[in-house]
């Protein structure tokens, strides 16, 4: 999807928009919400629900496709609840949001699938991520239910696109979506359900295993990692109880993304398909398996982010594993064109006082215009990004030398690995990179006749190799 709007669809918001301001009631203003869905989602099965659930709570749900096991996207979870006004009613719009997600829970049983609810008086829409208490035995009660802001979004002329997004992502996503930057944001990025649900996950099993041997030691290898990066970082030591520090906090989001990351890889390589259960898929990718089965050698190693893999976190993670592989299957991932993996890696990278320094990411129009005027039009020479970030540098070098070179998919890939080589000294970004590089790679990887090792390498560029000599047998070795 591109980062803007046809002229249709941007007239037919634009028309809702300023319709639905000057509407006198909430009914009105549901009628012109299911009126603009009618007109933006031609043909679609969604109508009809929303039409019969006009003066109740909505739970929307898409049509049916083929699933593995019990699996529920996230996309496919929303209750929406309208007000004239959410400024003058917002409080009583999350009280009946707890009302009626207690009822969906209570209804459906344990497992208790992932909702998201939404507030809205067609202009101003507020999506919460509704959550039970872990320990919670008896059926769910409206004040069991918490309700947590993940976004409020005002609709303007200006922001029609992100609107788009949001109805597209959240509420009427039908089929496959072209993978965008700011589609993989919405999808994954702070204010997404999946976001919430990995983190709440992720949060609790690394308060089951942190003083574990392995996990304590990936933690302490990555503060000392990251150290190097930033020169100082927040207070490392856990905190009491439930709480989690910043910096474990920070360590577990770039956990998520990681993870995500290499989930995206398996959906690119395999094409979303496999015979086996989504919680097998997950534990090969997620191991690293599935990458050495395809012949790549070095995505996945026995890294920082390996702690989730330990008996205690892994069944806890699975579910959340399981929804996020089925979401990124909407993607047709055949289209990608972007360094879709950018936006949330600069959402998640940084300590939160990093973030508030102003860093500026690189983006891709700029990327690719460097590329376009630096490298040949025919012919490979050596590309070096020696502080590669998400990858958005390699990315655009790789589908230059794809694009512009002949030659057998083999050898445009093994020309590709000799000559784009990308270096950063922090830990996730090198995950990233590998990702994005791979990524980059999806059109010739298949044609590799031997294992790819991807060389983007994790180290501090600023600091050049000491000069080697040969020595003689029993020189002496000191400085003189």
């Amino acid at each position: 999807m591109a980062e803007s709007l046809d002229s249709s669809t941007k007239q037919l918001l634009s028309e809702y928009l300023r319709e639905i301001r000057a509407l006198p009631n909430e009914a009105a203003k549901t009628h012109r919400f299911v009126a603009l869905v009618g007109q933006a989602f031609p043909g679609s099965a969604i109508i009809s629900k929303l039409t019969a659930g006009i003066e109740k709570a909505i739970r929307i749900q898409l049509p049916e496709r083929a699933k593995r096991g019990h699996i529920d996207s996230y996309f496919g979870n929303a209750v929406i609840e309208f007000e004239y006004s959410i400024k003058a009613t917002g409080a009583v719009a999350e009280e009946q949001l707890r009302e009626h997600c207690s009822g969906v829970w209570a209804k459906e049983g344990k497992p208790y699938r992932p909702l998201m609810a939404v507030a809205s008086d067609g202009v101003v829409w507020r999506t919460y991520r509704p959550s039970l208490p872990s320990n919670l035995e008896e059926p769910p009660k409206p004040g069991d239910v918490t309700m947590e802001l993940l976004r409020e979004l005002t609709v303007t002329d200006s922001n029609l696109f992100d609107f788009y997004l949001f109805l597209n992502t959240l509420l009427f996503r039908m089929g496959q979506v072209i993978p965008s930057a700011g589609q993989f944001r919405q999808d994954f990025g702070k204010e997404s359900l999946a976001y919430g649900d990995a983190m709440e996950t992720l949060g609790m099993a690394w308060h089951r295993t942190r003083e574990e041997k392995e996990p304590d030691l990936a933690y302490r290898n990555w503060q000392r990692y990251l150290a190097v990066t930033y020169g100082s970082l927040p207070a490392a030591a856990s905190a009491e109880g439930q709480e989690l520090t910043e910096l474990e906090d920070l360590f577990l989001k770039h956990t998520y993304l990681a993870s995500v990351a290499r989930l995206m890889i398996w959906a690119s390589i395999s094409g979303g398909k496999s015979a086996k259960p989504y919680a097998e898929v997950a534990d090969s990718v997620l191991s690293g398996e599935f990458f050495l089965a395809v012949g790549l050698a070095n995505l996945v190693e026995d890294d920082f982010f390996q702690w989730i893999r330990s008996s205690t976190a892994s069944g806890m993670l699975r579910p959340v594993w399981e929804r996020i592989i089925a979401q990124i299957e909407t993607y047709d991932l055949s289209r990608l064109d972007q360094d879709v993996l950018k936006g949330v890696y600069q959402e998640l990278v940084d300590p939160k006082d990093r973030r508030d320094l102003g860093e500026y990411y690189t983006p891709d129009w700029l990327c690719e215009r460097v590329v376009s005027e630096l490298l040949p039009k025919a012919g490979y020479v050596k590309v070096l990004d020696p502080a590669c970030g998400s990858g958005s540098f390699l990315r655009a070098a790789i589908t230059h030398f794809l694009e512009h070179n002949t030659g057998s998919d083999a050898e445009r890939l093994q020309r590709v690995l000799e000559h784009v080589v990308g270096i950063d000294v922090h830990p996730l970004a090198v995950n990233i990179a590998k990702a994005t590089y791979v990524l980059a790679l999806a059109p010739v990887i298949q044609a590799a006749k031997r294992p790819v090792s991807v060389p983007v390498y994790m180290a501090d560029s600023l600091f050049l190799p000491s000069e080697v000599r040969q020595m003689t047998l029993h020189e002496d070795v000191r400085v003189r």
